[in-house]
């Protein structure tokens, strides 16, 4: 069976309110390091557990509040996304006030590992710039990050790549 962050394995059922055997749940993603989540589908009962490393469980919901939620998220960018790297959790991180458009030029500048406010607002404004989210020039919008990151590379940390694009010499 898979790992869990409770070492349980069981899983309590919101609308049954009954505990569950593993084998009705599914993992959807399998969380690493300290901030990991780990999400499992309870296919049974139509329900979503997020386990976070640090956390433990959270309450279970609903299958479609969730990837409803989901859904929200990804659209206001609160989940910032782009090929080959570790999707941003930003929920935390605000709009810049007034509007002020961020330059290229301030985010290589800042000193800090990268994930700043500044760093996120600046890949919001991006994309948004490239259409996000109903008219998203993908491909453009994460060509011109890669270049961002070529860029940041000689100055501070990148944005951290999914493990299928770590470099054996690097981890």
């Amino acid at each position: 069976m898979w790992g869990r962050v409770s070492g349980s394995d069981e899983i309590y059922s919101e609308r049954r309110q009954i505990t569950i055997d593993m084998r009705d749940v599914f993992p959807l993603a399998t969380g690493r390091e300290a901030w990991g989540k780990y999400i499992w589908l309870n296919v049974r009962d139509g329900e979503i557990t997020v386990e976070e490393r640090l956390m433990h469980n959270l309450p279970q919901v609903d299958l479609k509040v969730f990837f409803d939620g989901l859904k929200q998220d990804y659209i206001t960018l609160k989940l910032v996304p782009c090929r080959g790297r570790i999707t941003i959790e930003a929920d935390k991180i605000k709009e810049r006030p007034g509007g002020e458009l961020i330059t290229e030029e301030e985010v290589i500048a800042q000193e800090e590992a990268w994930g700043t406010a500044l760093d996120i607002q600046y890949i919001r404004q991006l994309y948004r710039g490239f259409g996000w989210p109903l008219a998203f020039r993908r491909d453009e919008a994460f060509d011109a990050v890669d270049q961002l990151m070529d860029k940041l590379a000689e100055h501070r940390d990148e944005w951290e790549p999914t493990e299928e694009d770590w470099d054996d010499d690097d981890h």
